[in-house]
C-alpha cells in the first residue's frame, strides 16, 4: 500500500488532497496526517518508514517545511522521497528558498482540481525506482504540460524562468545526458523529449543567467567531446501571461 505524509493544519488542504487521491484511484492509499513537523524526527520509522510522497506547508509548528526539506534532503535515508509544497504562500523569495531546499514542486493555492491532479500523478503513480527509470524520457504532449506548468508556476511567484532545447545526435543522447546532469543546479528540470531533443528548464534563470548557462553546458559537452546540433532557448520573465503555443514555437517543440 502507497503511504504518503501529510504535513498540513488545515482541514480545507487535507480534504483537497483526498479529493485529489480519490480522482487517482488511490483511495486506498495509507495518508498520515501531521500538524508538526518536528514529531517527525523523534520518531522517523515511524513517520518517513516507506513514504512515497511528502507534502507540506511553508508555515508549521516546530520547524518550517523548507527547514523540514533541507534536513531530509540532506539524510542519506530519506533524500530521494519527493517533497511538494501546498501553501498560499507566493512570496518569490520564499518559493526560490523552498525549490532550493530541495522541494519537488511548489503549489500556491487556490489552483483548479485538474491542475493539482496532473501536478500531483507523477508521484503517486509508479514505484521509485519506475520512476527514476523514465524520469528523463517523456513524449512531446508531456513536454508541453511541463513548459505549461514552469510557466505557471513562476506566473504566480513573478521570477524568471529560462526554457533550452538542446538537439545533439541520437547516439549521443545518453551520454550527453549525463554530462548535463553534472553540470546543472538540483533545481534546474532536464528531460529527453521524443528521444531526440533534451529540454532544459532553469527557474529564477533571466536572460543573462541564461547566457551563463549556454555557455556553461556548451564547454561541458565539448569536453566530453559531444557537439549541439541546434539550439533554441527563451526566457519567460514572469510579467505576462505568455500564450503557450507562442513559447512552443519559439522552443521549436
Amino acid at each position: 500500500m502507497d503511504k504518503i505524509l501529510v504535513i498540513e493544519d488545515s482541514r480545507l488542504m487535507q480534504n483537497k488532497i483526498s479529493d485529489v487521491l480519490k480522482i487517482l484511484g488511490k483511495e486506498d492509499t495509507d495518508v498520515i496526517k501531521l500538524d508538526n513537523a518536528s514529531l517527525i524526527f523523534n520518531q522517523p520509522q515511524v513517520y518517513l518508514e516507506n513514504i512515497k510522497l511528502i507534502i507540506t506547508d511553508t508555515t508549521l509548528p516546530g520547524i518550517s517545511g523548507i527547514e523540514l526539506t533541507r534536513k531530509l534532503k540532506s539524510h542519506p535515508l530519506y533524500k530521494e522521497i519527493p517533497i511538494v509544497f501546498f501553501t498560499s504562500e507566493r512570496n518569490a523569495a520564499i518559493v526560490r528558498e523552498a525549490i532550493l531546499a530541495g522541494a519537488s514542486d511548489y503549489i500556491v493555492v487556490p489552483i483548479e482540481e485538474e491542475d493539482l491532479v496532473l501536478r500531483l500523478k507523477k508521484y503517486l503513480s509508479d514505484s521509485r525506482q519506475e520512476r527514476r527509470k523514465k524520469d528523463f524520457f517523456i513524449i512531446k504532449e508531456e513536454a508541453a504540460e511541463l513548459i505549461d506548468l514552469e510557466v505557471q508556476r513562476c506566473w504566480r511567484g513573478k521570477y524568471p524562468t529560462s526554457f533550452m532545447v538542446i538537439k545533439m545526435d541520437k547516439d549521443n543522447i545518453d551520454k550527453g545526458l549525463e554530462v548535463l546532469k553534472g553540470s546543472l543546479r538540483r533545481i534546474d528540470i532536464l528531460k529527453v523529449v521524443e528521444g531526440k531533443e533534451v529540454l532544459v528548464i532553469l527557474p529564477f534563470t533571466d536572460e543573462q543567467g541564461l547566457q551563463v548557462v549556454r555557455e556553461k553546458i556548451k564547454n561541458f559537452l565539448l569536453k566530453e567531446g559531444l557537439k549541439i546540433e541546434k539550439e533554441k532557448s527563451y526566457t519567460y520573465k514572469g510579467q505576462e501571461d505568455e500564450p503557450l503555443q507562442e513559447l512552443l514555437q519559439e522552443l521549436g517543440l
